[in-house]
């Protein structure tokens, strides 16, 4: 069984506020719009999370979303993957996504999900040549995700095992385009 984890537990220093809770256009707040696309294509998603974000915990509650509330977030993104992969151990894979990119299409976190099916051990997204986001990674890499810690994402296990990794070229711009500044969000 892959697993969804979207990671949402950051502390939106640059927004000025939580940028999780920002409405887009389409009335939905970003954490919440990137779980949505997420679990529309992996069921067993759930959203890792900081004791701080209560409004957004209640939220994917209602809307039948599990949470996590990651007791390690405060130390960095590296920290909060690596409780996210003890939570979920028996996954048989992981799609890690952040919860500041609702633009990422559903056709490609399809094709990462079909490319982790089809026995990938890690799949990542390209656009134009540039690395994206959601990132897969089979069961093979677990320890080394539970590793992780600090501000430091996955990256050092993508270059640690840079032949391993399936590049998915995609026409989807959005896996490079996150919410960071209230600039980034579309114009309602």
């Amino acid at each position: 069984m892959i697993q969804g984890i979207l990671l949402a537990a950051g502390k939106s220093q640059r927004f000025g506020s939580n940028k999780l809770e920002a409405v887009l256009p389409n009335q939905k707040p970003v954490a919440l719009q990137s779980a949505l696309s997420l679990k529309q294509v992996v069921e067993n998603t759930v959203v890792v999370t900081s004791e701080e974000q209560q409004a957004l915990i209640n939220l994917f509650e209602e809307h039948s979303i599990e949470t996590f509330v990651s007791g390690n977030s405060h130390l960095g993104i590296g920290h909060t993957i690596s409780d996210a992969i003890l939570h979920t151990k028996d996954a048989s894979g992981w799609m890690i996504m952040l919860a500041d990119m609702p633009f990422i299409s559903l056709s490609t976190i399809q094709v990462i999900r079909q490319a982790m099916n089809g026995g990938a051990e890690i799949c990542v997204p390209y656009h134009n040549g540039r690395q994206g986001h959601p990132v897969g990674f089979s069961q093979k890499y677990r320890d080394y995700l539970v590793q992780l810690s600090g501000d430091k994402g996955a990256k050092s296990i993508l270059k640690k095992f840079s032949d391993k990794v399936s590049v998915i070229d995609v026409e989807d711009e959005n896996i490079l385009k996150d919410i960071d500044y209230r600039d980034d969000l579309p114009i309602t």
